[in-house]
């Protein structure tokens, strides 16, 4: 198969869902660096939603692709936002155990 890396609808031609063509209007661009394109895919028959990613390699060319409930508007605000830190994610659980152990030193039975 001879496809063009710049054009998503050669890689994935149809909804995996419901195989209905993607139409190029429902195709959008989401980012785009020197070594790959990310495109948000929605279709138009099942509405449901992908996120298409084209990468670029010295050996070829790699594509995968998710189903997402993501709208692209959706996609496009995980895009901008700063990536999640270790220092994050042990802050979140230190909060929730905090929290856990609040809750349950409140109940009268505790």
């Amino acid at each position: 198969m001879n496809h063009d890396e710049h054009d998503p609808l050669g890689f994935v031609g149809a909804c995996p869902t419901c195989q209905s063509a993607y139409p190029c209007a429902n195709v959008r661009l989401l980012k785009q660096t020197a070594e790959q394109t990310m495109f948000h895919l929605t279709c138009e028959h099942c509405q449901h939603a992908m996120l298409f990613c084209v990468a670029r390699r010295k050996d070829g060319v790699l594509c995968s692709g998710v189903m997402t409930d993501c709208t692209f508007e959706d996609a496009q605000r995980f895009h901008v936002q700063e990536e999640v830190t270790l220092g994050d994610v042990i802050g979140m659980h230190e909060h929730f155990d905090q929290t856990w152990r609040d809750l349950f030193s409140k109940r009268p039975d505790a």
